[in-house]
């Protein structure tokens, strides 16, 4: 039995770090690549199950802070690493910035940099405040609050997030790294769409 289906058996227990809140499988037969702690179903046109995507990705949209609560913690201001991934995304990608590849990147590249910055367990409170309430980080007038676009935000941080603590990316250059994943098929560039 090789390393994926080993840990799709139900036999195997979730890597990664201890300290960390585990991450859930993904079903069964699901298309398949390895992340940095566990592993993760690749990115599909196909309708999914939103309640299982946000046990795998350990997001609750009802319970934790938002980004005034991001912008009140005491470990300095996240937005620079935000900015930068804005300004590169757009530059790299072309797009709206919004549901789309380039909104893809960004996010993937902003969860990396948050990742550099503060570590994996702040990174992803970061994040997973800013899809819960997109105020004052989030574009304020669009109407991307929705449950396929948070999904596909979602889905990136953790790409990004997977990305910036693997090893074999230690010391190279975020963007390469992040486009890289993005040339290879890797990022959601499209919102999840949801079984009804």
């Amino acid at each position: 039995m090789g390393f994926l289906e080993y840990k799709l058996s139900g036999n195997g227990k979730l890597g990664g770090n201890p300290e960390r809140t585990p991450e859930r499988k993904p079903a069964r037969g699901a298309g398949l690549y390895n992340g940095r702690y566990v592993t993760l179903p690749q990115p599909t046109p196909e309708p999914v199950n939103k309640e299982q995507y946000y046990r795998f990705l350990d997001y609750d949209p009802d319970n934790g802070p938002g980004d005034v609560g991001n912008y009140l913690s005491n470990d300095g201001d996240p937005e620079d690493a935000v900015d930068e991934a804005e300004e590169t995304a757009r530059r790299l990608v072309p797009g709206r910035g919004y549901d789309d590849a380039q909104d893809a990147v960004r996010h993937a590249l902003g969860s990396y940099l948050l990742v550099k910055k503060y570590g994996v367990r702040r990174a992803k409170e970061i994040t997973d405040g800013h899809e819960r309430a997109s105020f004052p980080l989030g574009y304020i007038g669009l109407d991307d609050d929705n449950d396929q676009s948070e999904l596909q935000d979602l889905y990136n941080n953790r790409v990004g997030r997977d990305a910036a603590g693997n090893l074999k990316n230690k010391g190279r250059n975020p963007e390469d790294v992040i486009m890289e994943l993005f040339r290879e098929g890797k990022l959601q560039s499209v919102p999840f769409a949801l079984r009804r």
